[in-house]
């Protein structure tokens, strides 16, 4: 079925349901799964609007917030016996969609795991990762609503 699984790691609770959808997924089909946190500034900033740091302390701050969600999802892979790896992308040039996509490609992933939040989008305006996925690849992805994946 999937030998490796990409799955787009953040900070909501709908991405920790396409995790353990992701893991399922792995531990039926014996698949890798390589997690991916690509940092976006416009999202991740909006979680600490009194922040006074210089550019260089708000990308260790992200850092250090998306290698937290990273450990999480390979704590529940190892967990589950399911082997993983995992990435952080910073803040780049490019939007999180297309450094995850470019992530997929590189590591030549059979499937992307993406979730989606329960109201079809962000709280913040950012449009949902999953649908951006899913909008502009024409690589095989599935997206993850909460509730639907754990049932």
């Amino acid at each position: 079925m999937y030998r490796r699984i990409l799955v787009p790691v953040g900070h909501d609770e709908a991405s920790h349901a396409g995790v353990r959808e992701a893991v399922r997924l792995a531990r039926q089909s014996g698949a890798q799964l390589r997690f991916v946190h690509a940092a976006d500034a416009r999202v991740d900033g909006l979680r600490h609007p009194g922040f006074l740091g210089t550019p260089e302390e708000a990308l260790v701050l992200m850092r250090c917030e998306g290698q937290v969600q990273l450990d999480l999802a390979t704590c529940v892979a190892a967990s589950s016996g399911v082997r993983s790896s995992a990435l952080f992308v910073p803040p780049v040039g490019s939007r999180p969609c297309e450094a995850i996509l470019d992530e997929a490609r590189r590591w030549e992933a059979d499937v992307i795991v993406a979730a989606r939040p329960t109201a079809g989008g962000n709280d913040d305006g950012v449009p949902c990762l999953a649908d951006e996925i899913l909008a502009t690849t024409s690589l095989t992805a599935m997206a993850i609503t909460p509730g639907r994946a754990d049932g």
